[in-house]
Order: structure tokens, then C-alpha cells, then sequence
């Protein structure tokens, strides 16, 4: 389990650290919403991740292959619910 702690943002910009309640990961991100000369707007999220302690050796790599695709999919889910 994890929890999300805000950081300074902006109308644009939200960004976050991640702190570990159950285990020892503990990183920081953004989601980002810009918009195009044309009026499209895009969606950007960014989300790092790493572990620390015993575990460390192990979970950083599952972190390192699972978490861009998260993240990916997290920003896809996003921008789908926001055009609506």
C-alpha cells in the first residue's frame, strides 16, 4: 500500500511524492495536461519508483518493467475519462 502526498501544483500540473505504507517504495511523479496550437490538448505522466531495504534486489527490477506500462496505461484511462 501506498499514499500520495501533493506537492506544489498548478492548473496544468499536478505533482506528487509516493510514500510506502506497507512496503519500502518510495518515489515521486506528475501528470501533466498541455495544450496544442491547434486546441488538442495531450495528457503526460511521469511516475519513478524504487524500493529500498532487504527486498531491494528483487523489487526494483519488477519496478523497472511494470511501472512505464502503469503509467501508460494510468495516462491512457485518464485522457479517455477527460474527453468525456
Amino acid at each position: 500500500m501506498v499514499e500520495l502526498k501533493g506537492k506544489e501544483s498548478n492548473l496544468n500540473k499536478v505533482m506528487f511524492d509516493l510514500v510506502g505504507l506497507s512496503d519500502p517504495i518510495n518515489g515521486d511523479g506528475y501528470f501533466e495536461i498541455t495544450q496544442d496550437q491547434d486546441g488538442t490538448c495531450q495528457l503526460v505522466g511521469n511516475l519513478t519508483m524504487k524500493a529500498s531495504g532487504f527486498l531491494a534486489g528483487m523489487m526494483n527490477p519488477i519496478l523497472e518493467k511494470f511501472v512505464p506500462q502503469l503509467v501508460e496505461q494510468l495516462v491512457q484511462e485518464m485522457a479517455v475519462k477527460a474527453s468525456i
